[in-house]
């Protein structure tokens, strides 16, 4: 082999390194973005992450005020269900004793009739 023939060989090997070489260049280059875009789209699933972490904490100490706020309730009924029966119960009564008031009064206007037809006979 010639040394020209031998330099022709090296500079053909050269040239087909240097395609393979651009080839991987822009390889890496494309790599490059994607990784950069990788970066950017983690940094922003982290935000967004943070964001959904911190709404869930202000939903749990919603919910926990307003647990407390149910056993408010809660107490506020049961006591509204007994002053309830009480009052029922208290209503029973009176309606016994109004009956029974309506009943003697209507005994004694009976009463009072008897009598006005009595003294009205006599005259």
């Amino acid at each position: 082999m010639s040394n020209e023939e031998f330099q022709r060989l090296v500079l053909e090997k050269l040239s087909h390194l240097d395609e393979r070489l651009k080839g991987m260049n822009t390889e890496l280059k494309g790599l490059n973005n994607r990784l950069e875009r990788n970066e950017q789209l983690t940094a922003d699933l982290i935000r967004i992450v943070g964001h959904t972490n911190a709404m869930v904490e202000e939903m749990r100490a919603d919910i926990d005020v307003m647990k407390a706020d149910i056993d408010v309730m809660k107490a506020d009924i049961e006591e509204i269900k007994t002053e309830q029966h009480h009052f029922a119960y208290s209503l029973g009564k009176q309606r016994v004793i109004a009956e029974g008031l309506l009943e003697r009064f209507l005994e004694h206007d009976a009463d009072i009739k008897t009598l006005r037809k009595a003294l009205y006979l006599h005259d």
